[in-house]
């Protein structure tokens, strides 16, 4: 199988936003079908077939991944939060953002006008070919760097922490 656990951090920092690292997520539902199985042995066909049909469907966005590794490996993105680091690994691509910045918004603070500075030229010579913007953390300097982008014409991926209204499946998101 393909492993797209590569940390985005240190050892000792971990990424709290395990539910865009795949193979952690195929994890949990091996365990959860194992668990269930385990307690209601009448339905464990069910929820093993349910785990390897999930299973099957997730190598479709790992095979999505894996093309664009193919197609664009070492290319520079950006982000306004450490949000995307396990599928931004996943698919060859380096996150160029400060991290001093994207830790700052990530914690609620302000980044320094140097951290601003830095992304701002990140995008405007379109360095980061790419935006990774999460939706759920918008605050004036992340508007700020959106606009930079749009106006910069680099291309903005929208992310979220959590399922948006009226989503209810983790495959469609």
């Amino acid at each position: 199988g393909h492993d797209t656990a590569r940390p985005e951090h240190s050892a000792d920092s971990a990424n709290e936003h395990v539910f865009y690292n795949l193979t952690a997520v195929r994890r949990s539902a091996d365990a959860l079908a194992a668990a269930l199985a385990e307690h209601a042995p009448d339905h464990a066909a069910d929820y093993r077939r349910n785990a390897a049909d999930f299973g099957r469907q997730l190598d479709g966005l790992v095979g999505k991944l894996d093309g664009i590794a193919a197609r664009h490996s070492g290319t520079r993105v950006a982000q306004t939060e450490p949000l995307a680091g396990y599928l931004i690994a996943a698919a060859g691509l380096v996150d160029a953002s400060p991290p001093a910045f994207t830790a700052a918004v990530e914690n609620g603070q302000s980044p320094s006008a140097a951290d601003r500075a830095k992304l701002d030229d990140l995008l405007t010579s379109r360095t980061a070919r790419v935006l990774l913007y999460n939706t759920q953390a918008v605050d004036p300097v992340t508007a700020a760097v959106r606009a930079t982008a749009e106006k910069s014409g680099v291309p903005v991926v929208t992310l979220t922490e959590s399922l948006p209204a009226g989503v209810t499946s983790y495959l469609v998101w």
